[in-house]
């Protein structure tokens, strides 16, 4: 797709097999569709309820189970991450979504509500995940 004279690419599973493998074992959820729609249930509220620290609880136990080896101290690193978390606990989101003024790096969206996220890495010093 081409806009603005910018060329975007949306990625995708190039089959079913590939997609199963990443799920099955890279994220390795290991989760029954009763756990999934729990975990959902609660990164709608945290998210809601601009509820911080839980988020980052979720999100950093889920962190945990990605081998350190293949971690890389990098922006878009996490921001792929995160994605593919949300992606698969069945959340509907885009990223890099082109605005008028820039690149969105992240919208999640739900029946009731859109999230708009902006990424930001930081060796230095802990950052709040929700801004008023």
């Amino acid at each position: 797709m081409i806009i603005n004279d910018i060329i975007h690419y949306k990625l995708e599973f190039p089959n079913f097999e590939v997609e199963s493998s990443l799920l099955d074992h890279l994220i390795d959820l290991n989760l029954s569709e009763e756990k999934i729609y729990e975990r959902r249930e609660k990164i709608i509220s945290y998210i809601e309820n601009c509820d911080n620290d839980n988020l980052q609880k979720q999100l950093g136990a889920f962190l945990a189970r990605i081998p350190n080896r293949i971690h890389i101290e990098r922006e878009h690193y996490y921001q792929s991450v995160f994605l593919a978390w949300l992606d698969a606990l069945g959340f509907e989101t885009e990223g890099e979504s082109p605005t008028n003024i820039g690149f969105s790096d992240m919208i999640l969206k739900e029946d009731d509500f859109v999230a708009i996220a902006e990424f930001k890495f930081s060796k230095m010093k802990k950052i709040s995940m929700f801004q008023s």
